[in-house]
């Protein structure tokens, strides 16, 4: 039998962050990301480790607008006191 953990394929998708995708090293939502749907990237393209381009999208939109948001709540607040 042996461990789940020990079974190729588990490894493979255990490893699968946005760390490890060069595609995503420059893209400023690479901590936040989580590099998306490893099955939705086999299921379009027959890799987990091709960019799931629906979740790249989103969060390249996102990002940005979540930090100014709260950049601009904390500047709000420094001025209220």
């Amino acid at each position: 039998k042996g461990r789940l953990s020990d079974h190729p394929i588990w490894q493979e998708w255990s490893s699968h962050t946005t760390f490890n995708m060069p595609s995503c090293w420059n893209c400023p939502a690479i901590s936040l990301c989580g590099s998306g749907c490893a099955k939705n990237s086999l299921i379009k393209h027959g890799s987990i480790w091709a960019t799931d381009e629906d979740i790249c999208i989103l969060m390249q939109e996102v990002v940005p607008w979540i930090i100014w948001t709260y950049y601009d709540l904390c500047n709000q607040s420094t001025q209220d006191k």
